[in-house]
């Protein structure tokens, strides 16, 4: 089940030009039903809008809120059949952009959610990640990301690399880190000081963790991340790792607040035993 879905971004509403039928009265009836929350009765409305008014303009926005109403109500089968209907059906200019990217992410959130079942869904997923649209792409990519597969990286790095929306990059780079092998986080790291030194007065200060065997039999780790994502630097350590730093009088819990006043090239902690050293610092 899904348990949140996103508000539509289209208008519910429709110009005023349109002519008042009685596909217009059972648009405004499954719109009361439909703010009210009574999704069986506003999808009756909207199934019988769309079996008697083919040709009307309410009929492709009826099949997406149908479809809604249908992921509240546990049916996601019906509802992954309409909105692959609305996505894959022949053009139409009732069709307007807002919509169908509604309803293409509706269908990824159905389909990650199936996919945990049944990896045909992924396919789905997959396809998503060429969409014109960079919202769809990296829905798509953050979904495979959270089903632990690689088809993303690519994409993630794209948009880490080309937008300009703060929060989407943190968001892309926590996405990485759940699929990323070493060599993709030699390339995070390489694309993170690359946006810093383009980003001049505004760019974040970076953490840096290093975690070294000392043993010889492991490679090095390397974390590199925004300061506001100190919980991915506290995630990647092993259970061992955060004992080891708490033993060390390190307060982890605390970090959060003591950071933002640390100044930059600040050795936050290093702490070593016979099998590793581990160090964190601001840059």
């Amino acid at each position: 089940m899904i348990r949140t879905i996103l508000i539509p971004i289209f208008m519910l509403g429709v110009c005023s030009a349109v002519l008042a039928g009685e596909d217009y009265d059972l648009w405004k009836e499954a719109k009361r039903y439909w703010y009210d929350e009574e999704w069986q009765k506003a999808a009756d409305s909207y199934e019988t809008l769309l079996t008697n008014y083919p040709n009307s303009p309410f009929h492709f926005k009826s099949m997406y809120f149908l479809a809604y109403c249908e992921v509240k109500m546990d049916r996601d089968d019906r509802a992954f059949e309409l909105l692959t209907e609305l996505v894959e059906g022949k053009n139409d200019d009732r069709k307007d952009g807002n919509l169908i990217e509604d309803a293409k992410s509706l269908r990824i959130l159905i389909a990650f959610e199936k996919s945990k079942n049944d990896g045909s869904f992924k396919t789905v997923l997959k396809d998503a990640l060429k969409d014109k649209s960079t919202s769809i792409r990296f829905q798509s990519a953050s979904s495979l990301a959270e089903l632990g597969d690689r088809a993303c990286v690519n994409v993630l790095f794209q948009i880490l690399e080309t937008t300009k929306d703060a929060d989407m990059r943190d968001l892309a780079i926590k996405k990485l880190l759940l699929v990323a092998d070493e060599k993709d986080k030699k390339r995070l790291d390489s694309v993170l000081q690359e946006k810093r030194t383009e980003g001049g007065e505004g760019a974040p200060r970076m953490l840096r963790l290093i975690v070294r065997d000392l043993t010889g039999n492991k490679e090095t780790v390397k974390v590199n991340v925004p300061e506001k994502l100190l919980s991915i630097v506290l995630r990647s350590l092993t259970p061992e790792q955060r004992d080891l730093i708490e033993q060390n009088a390190v307060d982890l819990d605390a970090l959060s607040r003591e950071i933002r006043n640390m100044p930059p090239n600040t050795v936050i902690f290093q702490i070593s035993d016979k099998n590793q050293e581990i160090k964190l610092y601001l840059d």
